[in-house]
Order: C-alpha cells, then sequence, then structure tokens
C-alpha cells in the first residue's frame, strides 16, 4: 500500500544527520513569501468514515491516497476517487475504487456480488502498458473531466465531456511479497464510462533516485503529485481567455536524489496540446522536470530550465522543508484569490496550505490540522482540497481539505489500527484577502 509511515521514523533520523546540501537537489528554491498571502480559517472538524463506515461499506484500505471528486451532471452528485481494497483482498484487490454522494456523505458506487469492485487493479492483474512499474499496487486519486471542445481540465462532467483523466499512484515491490521498500511513480489512466473502468495509458513521472538505490539502502521514494495548467511562467490562465499555445499542464510532485534525500516537491510539465494529443491517442505525455543547478531564486524565464525527463531525471525543489518530511502535494487554482493553493501533510502529524502567485514562489505554510500527540500517537496522511461549489477543482473562498488520521499500531498502518478516519476540515477565505467576488459556485 502507499501509507509513507512504513519508512518514516528511518528516514526522518536520516534528514536530520544530513547537511542541507548532501545528496539534495542543488539550487533549491526557498520558500519566498508572496507580496500578500491569505491567513485561512478553519472550521470544526468532521468524520466521514470511520473504520466501522469502512467494513460496513466493504472496504478496508480506503482512501490510502489523496482523493478524486468530480461533479456529475445534472446535479446528480459527486463521484469520489480514490486507492484501496476491500475487506477480501482476493475478491476486492488493490486498486481504485469509486464511490458516489455528496461532499457530506459518500459510498461506495460500483458493487458486484462481493461488494465494493475496483475500477483500476494493480499491474499484476491489469497490466500497464510501458512496463511493471505497477506491479504490486496501482491507486489513483487526482480525477479530471477533459473539458470538451477545450480540453481544459476541469471537475464537472458534461455531455460533451465523457473522458476522465486519472493521475495514479504505483509500486513496484522488489522483495515482494513483502510491501517494504517500494518505488512509487506517477502514471496516467481515462476512463470513457464515467469512472466504472479506467484504461491504464503509461508512466509520466518517477523519482530521479533509481529503483537500485531504494532496493540497496531499504528505503522507498514516490513521485506524486497533480495536475495544473498554467502558462509558461506558471501563472494561471482562465480556460478560453488563454493563448492555447502558451497554456502547459504541470504537475508538482514529490521527488527524491536519493532515497535518503531531503523530501520536497518539484515542478514538471508538458505542452497542453501535445499532452491532450497524446492522451486522446491513449499514450503518456512526456513531462520534463524543472532542473536549475545553480539558481537560488526563480529565474526570469523558468521555461529554459524544463531540461530533465519526467522519467528518472533531475529536478529543483520548488518548496522544501528540511528537515520535515513532506509528502503528496495536491494543487488547485483559487478563483477567489486569483492563486495557487498547495495542501500537503507535514511529518505525518499535521496538515499545512500555502499559496502561490505562480508555480515557482510559494508563501510559507499555514498549519490547519495538528494530530494529538498522545501515546499512542495520532498520525495523518493524504490532504486532499475539495472545491464546495459546482466544480471541485476549482477553489473558492470556502472549501474543504479531507484527510486521514488514526493510529498505527506496530508493525500495522492506519488501516488495522483502531480508529482510522477519513476527516474534513472546512477552510475560508477572510474576505479582507479576496481578489474578486465570490460566485455562487465560489461560496
Amino acid at each position: 500500500m502507499a501509507s509513507y509511515f512504513r519508512n518514516f521514523d528511518v528516514l526522518m533520523a536520516a534528514l536530520v544527520l544530513m547537511s542541507h546540501n548532501a545528496h539534495a537537489q542543488q539550487g533549491a528554491i526557498p520558500v519566498a513569501a508572496n507580496t500578500t498571502h491569505a491567513t485561512f480559517t478553519t472550521g470544526a472538524r468532521e468524520s466521514i468514515w470511520t473504520l466501522q463506515d469502512r467494513l460496513n461499506s466493504g472496504l478496508f484500505y480506503y482512501p490510502d491516497m489523496p482523493i478524486g471528486v468530480i461533479h456529475m451532471r445534472d446535479d446528480q452528485g459527486y463521484l469520489f476517487f480514490a486507492p484501496g481494497t476491500g475487506k477480501n483482498e482476493t475478491a476486492q484487490p488493490n486498486g481504485v475504487y469509486v464511490s458516489l454522494g455528496s461532499l457530506d456523505q459518500f459510498a461506495p458506487g460500483n458493487t458486484g456480488p462481493n461488494g465494493p469492485e475496483p475500477s483500476m487493479e494493480l499491474g499484476r492483474l491489469q497490466p500497464a502498458p510501458d512496463g511493471n512499474y505497477d506491479r504490486d499496487y496501482a491507486g489513483g486519486g487526482p480525477t479530471y473531466v477533459l473539458n470538451a471542445p477545450e480540453h481544459d481540465l476541469r471537475g464537472v462532467v458534461s455531455a460533451k465531456s465523457p473522458i476522465l483523466l486519472q493521475l495514479y499512484h504505483g509500486e513496484y515491490h522488489p522483495n515482494a511479497p513483502s510491501g517494504q521498500p517500494f518505488y512509487g511513480v506517477s502514471a496516467l489512466a481515462v476512463s470513457y464510462d464515467y469512472g466504472d473502468s479506467f484504461t491504464k495509458i503509461g508512466e509520466i513521472l518517477s523519482p530521479h533516485a533509481t529503483l537500485e538505490e531504494v532496493t540497496q539502502l531499504n528505503m522507498s521514494v514516490t513521485a506524486d503529485g497533480s495536475l495544473v495548467e498554467a502558462d509558461e511562467n506558471g501563472y494561471p490562465v482562465e480556460g478560453a481567455y488563454a493563448d492555447p499555445n502558451n497554456v502547459y499542464i504541470y504537475s508538482v510532485f514529490s521527488d527524491r536524489a536519493v532515497p535518503n534525500s531531503p523530501s520536497g516537491f518539484s515542478v514538471a510539465r508538458d505542452r497542453k496540446s501535445d499532452f491532450i494529443s497524446a492522451v486522446l491517442n491513449k499514450k503518456a505525455p512526456v513531462f520534463k522536470k524543472y532542473y536549475s543547478t545553480n539558481a537560488t531564486t526563480r529565474p526570469a524565464s523558468p521555461s529554459d530550465f524544463f531540461t530533465q525527463p519526467g522519467i528518472g531525471g533531475n529536478s529543483t525543489f520548488i518548496y522544501s522543508l528540511a528537515p520535515n518530511y513532506i509528502a503528496a502535494p495536491q494543487v488547485h487554482y483559487n478563483r477567489a484569490l486569483h492563486k495557487f493553493i498547495l495542501v500537503y501533510a507535514q511529518n505525518q502529524d499535521s496538515v499545512w496550505i500555502s499559496t502561490a502567485d505562480n508555480l515557482f514562489n510559494w508563501s510559507p505554510g499555514q498549519l490547519l490540522y495538528m494530530a494529538d500527540t498522545a501515546n499512542p500517537p495520532i498520525k495523518v496522511f493524504y490532504a486532499s482540497a475539495v472545491g464546495a461549489g459546482r466544480d471541485p477543482s476549482f477553489l473558492g473562498r470556502r472549501f474543504y481539505v479531507y484527510f486521514v488520521a488514526g493510529q498505527v499500531p506496530p508493525n500495522g498502518n492506519v488501516w488495522s489500527g483502531p480508529n482510522g478516519t477519513l476527516m474534513r476540515e472546512e477552510v475560508t477565505i477572510p474576505r479582507q484577502y479576496l481578489k474578486a467576488s465570490p460566485s455562487d459556485d465560489d461560496r
């Protein structure tokens, strides 16, 4: 499974002992404050899926990565996508499971005689077309509607946009059947039946660390993230108002130079026209990673630095908080702020949020949730931001952050613990920070 707590204690010990430049991505851009950045307020925490809820629904590991959310047409509810397994892993193997409902409550939406059925399975059961990188785990969360005819990445299904695109996490376990260590990548899959089934189209990103290093050091690495549209300099675009030749599909993702180097977030991209052409032809788009060997601030023309291959290439961090451990970045555009918003889990005990005018310069993080540090402590994973308006891919003045929290027993995981729960907090932007009057969709 994709729960990163498995190597966490060993990894943190290694990071604390390392200097900031030993094996780290060179030229890491420091976290920098925007000219102005919002201070968010949070509401009461809510339990969405408790252990008993999961068992009643026939699921066990769920959701085992950040979730993806799509609004069905004609207000028929929301689809939720996340990795997981059922209570019977033989009949309900690891893969992507779809749920249906409202933002407040949802339940498995694709069921058979044995209970919930996966829409996509791990590579041993559903091989990828270009390798065995997901042989032991294949689970997607971030899911986007290709909104025809412009093929913008959106979160609302319409009659003209039957294609769903999912960014999924694939794992290869070199010591299988042991899950330790694991080598994690990002790959893409498409659905033409509203998520009932997904077709894998290929790998797009892998860590700079190699599978051989993972095996030798017995420490896991991943390249997980999300997709977002921006112009050539990383600034937001607004669909039909943008020059199609100046729009790129970016991924903000986790990367590692070697398995025991500091964690951080990097960025890669592909020109939107090339990206869409590849997806429509069921091929993996070709991403390039951003890499600058000497830059200490964002260069005037970042386009000159997308030089490294998405699969295996080196990268420069755009967000790094060493020696803190950060994972699974999720980026969305916020129309009320005219900024990007990043949410992530830190040190497996907290959820944080940051904003940016462009994808290269981020504000200092603001704490949204800190877990109970009692013994045994609560651990935190898989933060996901979801818009509260009609299109969940856009965040407005009010939105939700979902995350998983619970105790982790010795030699276990948050799902085998006594209280692993999908939680939610409402996040609100105070009016003095708004750059635009919120519409009905952005309330």
